[in-house]
Formats: C-alpha cells, structure tokens, sequence
C-alpha cells in the first residue's frame, strides 16, 4: 500500500511538470493532459473551473502530499501542493482594498478572485518560508477576524490559532471556546425547530449546516494542529492523549490540556487536573500516529526550577498530575521519524 501512495502522487508531480507547473484536473486513459476535453488541462469535474475551484486542487494535493510525508518522513513531497499555492500568490490582486486569488480557470482565463491564507502546508513543513508566506499575507489581521465563522461542515478556519501560535492573539482560546459554543447553541436550537413535514424536501447540506458536533477549537487548543482537510484529510497534530487508568484514548476525565506553541522541534503543552481531590495520570504521545519522537522533557512554569531537559528518547511519556496541579512541559521533537502505527502505548511496551 505504501507504494500505490507514493505511486500516486509522484505521478501528479510529473503531471503537473509536464503542464508548466500547474496541476491538470483532467487526464485520459492513455495518460494524456485534456485528452477528453480538447486538450485543456482546466474543466473536469471538482477541478478547476468548478465552483469550488482551488479549493479542492490545494486540498486534494496537500492531502496526497501529507500521506506521502506520512509514510516516508521525506518533506519534498510538499512541494506539489506548495508549487499551487505559489502559483496563486503570484496571480494575486487586490481587489476592493483586499489581496484575493484566483479560484477558477475557464476558457476566458482565471477568474473568481478570493481570499486564501492557507495554515495546513506550514503546519506539516513548519518551514520558515512557509511560516513568512502566512506572515507577508497583506491583509493577515483582517483575515483573522472576517474567518470567525463556520463553514457548512462546522469547519473554523484556523488563521486566529496561527496567530496565537505566533504570539499574536493571546485571548484566542477564550475566544474560539466561546465561538464554539455559540455555534452548537446556535445549531441545536435549529434542529429543536426544525419543520420534519418538508424533511423529503432537505439535502445533505441541510444536515451539514445543523450539525452540532464542532471540534475544531478543541483539536486546535489541545493538540497543537489545525481540523483535518475536510475531504479526506488525516489528522496531522503533534500531541494525541491517552487514559492509562481506563486504557482508552483521549484526555482522561478532569485533565485539560493546552498545547501554547509548537516549533519546528518541540512542543510547549499546560495540563491542568481540574479534580481537587483526585490525582490523575496522562499520557502524551508525539503524533496522532505515534509518527514522531520526543527527545527531551522539560518543565517550563517554575521559574526557580533549572532542572536541565531531561533525556527520553520515545514516542509516549506520562505524567502524574495531584489533585488540582497544572503543569506546562516543553518537549523536544522529532517529526516523521517513526513508522506510523494506530497501536495503543500500552500494547508497545513500556511508556516513559
């Protein structure tokens, strides 16, 4: 399986090599760019002279790009989707006082220019020239207030939780928690309304837009990731939790997590147990996959400690949290390193 991935998207980079740079949406049996529609590489369908243009090229090339870097740990599969999102920079204009893209390619050329401030490729790179596209983005911080909304799937764009991993927006936990909230309020009052006499009368997105299953603001604040791409895409994060006492995954009852920043090798998480009278064990694993490794751990919220990091070498480490404690550890990272795995820790061995 691992080389039909690999397969797969190696070919999408010849093809868009072969077409001057730009990613087909179209391709004929034989291999040919256009081959069933007069030779154009734009016009097929969910590609780029569909509605959702740019949209579904840089979705459907990120996640490629990603399950590749999944498997092999070698980040110059980025570079297809990365190649698509320069391209777009380049054709950029502003337009009423805001830079836009275009979206859409037809017979007459691009068109359809939006807004696009894309956070997954510099999440998964954490390349600094990933890092200053978003950073030189001319209409960053109006971006960031305009994107407080939901999307038909309850998805919420992540440019705020950059700016907070960036240092910038510092009440952006309080304010996506609470956005969050509105939003399933919001939701649930309409399904408690809903009319089931024209229900014959509803499609799909009927269901998408009443969901109030929202989890955006809590992958991003504990996990240190933004929501996975919305077709198909794997959750990429650096940080997943485990119950060693219920052996089940997520955080254990009355543990709060929040991971504050992430560099390119480490993590900076707070766990807070909210029990005042009950200790609490956690354990922190490097990747929704175990894919990467810690290398270090460090308490960082004692300003008399000068405990040096201390060496771990492993995937997972758990920590012991009395009754009412919070603790804020950096740990030292590597990505990609370690053959990813859907096992649980206690079915591997020991946990540091």
């Amino acid at each position: 399986y691992r080389r039909w991935v690999l397969d797969y998207v190696e070919a999408w980079q010849e093809r868009t090599r072969a077409n001057g740079g730009i990613t087909p949406d179209n391709i004929g049996l034989s291999g040919k760019i256009g081959e069933y529609m007069d030779g154009k590489w734009w016009g097929g369908y969910y590609g780029w002279r569909w509605p959702h243009g740019a949209i579904n090229i840089l979705e459907s090339t990120l996640i490629a790009a990603s399950n590749a870097l999944l498997l092999t740990g070698d980040f110059s599969y980025l570079d297809l989707p990365r190649s698509q999102l320069d391209l777009l920079w380049s054709l950029g204009k502003e337009i009423d006082g805001l830079f836009q893209v275009p979206h859409r390619h037809g017979d007459k050329g691009w068109f359809d220019y939006r807004p696009r401030l894309y956070i997954h490729l510099w999440h998964l790179s954490q390349e600094e020239s990933d890092r200053e596209r978003l950073r030189r983005f001319p209409d960053k911080d109006r971006f960031y207030k305009a994107f407080r909304r939901f999307g038909k799937g309850g998805q919420y764009h992540p440019a705020g939780w950059f700016s907070f991993m960036e240092g910038d927006n510092p009440s952006y936990p309080e304010e996506v928690l609470k956005d969050h909230c509105e939003e399933m309020s919001r939701r649930l009052e309409r399904m408690r309304s809903d009319d089931l006499s024209k229900c014959k009368e509803w499609d799909v997105h009927h269901w998408q837009e009443i969901n109030p299953v929202l989890c955006d603001a809590l992958l991003q604040l504990t996990t240190g990731s933004p929501q996975v791409i919305y077709h198909g895409g794997l959750l990429h994060c650096r940080v997943r939790y485990f119950d060693p006492d219920k052996r089940r995954p997520g955080l254990p009852e009355a543990v709060a997590a929040l991971v504050e920043r992430i560099e390119p090798d480490s993590v900076t998480v707070q766990l807070v147990n909210t029990d005042l009278l009950h200790p609490r064990e956690v354990i922190l694993q490097a990747g929704a996959f175990g894919e990467h490794r810690f290398t270090t751990v460090q308490r960082v919220d004692d300003p008399t400690a000068h405990e040096p990091p201390k060496e771990i070498e492993a995937k997972t480490f758990q920590v012991h949290l009395d009754p009412g404690a919070g603790i804020k550890l950096k740990a030292g990272m590597r990505r990609f390193v370690n053959r990813p795995s859907y096992a649980f820790p206690w079915n591997e061995g020991k946990v540091r």
